[in-house]
């Protein structure tokens, strides 16, 4: 029941734990814990009581902790992996706001609450009565884990992110069955989509949270959308005949999706993309149509843009050698030059 004055609170809170989830979202991915303060101390905090061969194995500089993180709509799941000390390894659940009993390696209750746009707090209760807090921070380089117990601050250790990066520039290396895709959505013949695939590249750019894809296919013209991951945009592509809206949202650690719905038909297609270091394959799992396809694109340095010379040294030997009056050596080491790399 809504109170006086409050018509639309349950949509209230439904919008707001929907920002809080589009905003944790970009978080979502795979970290590693790259140095800590007090670091046996936070272990033992972290693993209830964590000794002997266990913390020492823990602590070795061959240990690598990893963990795993992704933000849900009204909750947080995540995975902790430690290299030396499987027994410790661990993937749960929890639905903020609710306590929730865990066992080994844990041993303890606990409560996890948000308690900003980047942050969550956790209360844990162990079977021996300690209680010890920790503070999550999140940022786009990664987040940190600041520990307090009963007699205070304890630690803080520091995760980087360590996922492969969606921004940058592509080569398709391979595809499967995208021809006779591209032939049945956009009604073109087999040597037109043959053509079409020639030669397939994308770059794609992020600025404060603003995407830009630009897509180079054989010689048409390049193609350009714009998009916010978790918000609907306008979508329109003259080449395949689309038109509608698309939805991109990151589902996971190194994953994406792209929901299209056609303005027109009200068909729907739904795209997921995988990235590693070196590759991104994009696989279609439902169809426009009937028929799917999946992409492999090889990630390459991403050398586009304008450039401008701010230093230089040692460069007049290089043009005496090539035989530049001493006037012309003098002008071009005192120049800055502008250059434009482009993707033709």
């Amino acid at each position: 029941l809504n109170p006086p004055g409050f018509p639309n609170i349950s949509r209230f809170f439904s919008e707001t734990f929907r920002f809080f989830w589009l905003t944790m979202e970009k978080y979502n991915g795979n970290y590693k814990l790259v140095c800590a303060d007090n670091k046996a101390e936070m272990l033992t905090a972290w693993y209830g009581g964590m000794s002997g061969k266990d913390l020492e194995a823990a602590l070795s500089p061959d240990n690598v902790l990893t963990t795993s993180v992704f933000c849900t709509s009204n909750g947080v799941k995540a995975s902790f992996e430690n290299s030396k000390v499987t027994s410790m390894n661990n993937t749960f659940e929890h639905v903020f706001g609710e306590e929730k009993a865990y066992g080994a390696p844990f041993n303890c209750k606990t409560v996890i609450t948000k308690c900003g746009d980047n942050c969550m707090k956790e209360v844990a209760t162990y079977g021996d009565g300690a209680v010890y807090t920790f503070t999550t921070t999140f940022s786009t380089q990664g987040y940190t884990v600041k520990t307090t117990g009963a007699n205070g601050y304890i630690g803080t250790a520091y995760f980087e992110r360590c996922d492969p990066c969606l921004a940058g520039f592509y080569v398709m290396e391979s595809h499967e069955n995208l021809d006779k895709m591209i032939m049945e959505d956009a009604g073109v013949s087999a040597s037109v989509a043959a053509e079409l695939l020639s030669h397939v590249a994308i770059r794609i750019t992020e600025n404060n949270g603003n995407w830009t894809m630009t897509d180079y296919m054989a010689d048409v013209a390049p193609r350009t959308i714009n998009f916010r991951l978790g918000e609907e945009s306008e979508y329109e592509d003259e080449v395949f005949k689309m038109k509608g809206t698309q939805l991109v949202c990151k589902t996971g650690p190194a994953t994406y999706s792209n929901i299209y719905k056609d303005a027109k038909t009200g068909k729907s297609s739904v795209w997921e993309a995988t990235l590693t270091d070196d590759l991104m394959v994009f696989k279609c799992t439902k169809p426009l149509n009937t028929q799917s396809g999946t992409v492999t694109y090889r990630r390459l340095a991403d050398i586009f843009g304008t450039w401008k010379v701010v230093a230089n040294a040692n460069i007049e030997g290089h043009m005496k050698a090539m035989g530049l009056p001493d006037s012309m050596i003098t002008t071009v080491v005192n120049e800055r030059p502008v250059s434009t790399t482009e993707y033709l």
